[in-house]
């Protein structure tokens, strides 16, 4: 408690500036976290999303189609909690068995 608004700023500048700080990087975190978290949920890479025109094996899918998809709660566990490696070439061409 202070008798003054300036004294106040003066005394807590800089943990109101620290704040700010940290409520931009929290922001900033946030999203990146956000748009992993999507295109985990799409199975899909951040090349592969943003340059889907230029690579081969996805260039003949439709804008909303992505042959490695497998739903959003499949690829989340996918992700999440499979830790054995996956033969591209079977997902690829819906060859052999899923593991999930």
């Amino acid at each position: 408690h202070a008798p003054t608004w300036q004294l106040w700023l003066r005394t807590n500048g800089v943990l109101l500036g620290a704040a700010a700080v940290v409520a931009v990087l929290s922001l900033t975190v946030l999203l990146l976290l956000g748009s992993h978290l999507y295109l985990v949920s799409l199975n899909t890479t951040t090349w592969e999303f943003m340059s889907r025109h230029r690579i081969s094996y996805i260039k003949h899918c439709g804008a909303d189609e992505n042959p490695f998809d497998r739903g959003t709660l499949r690829n989340l566990w996918g992700f999440f909690c499979v830790w054995e490696p996956v033969v591209w070439e079977h997902v690829y061409f819906k060859q052999g068995n899923d593991p999930i």
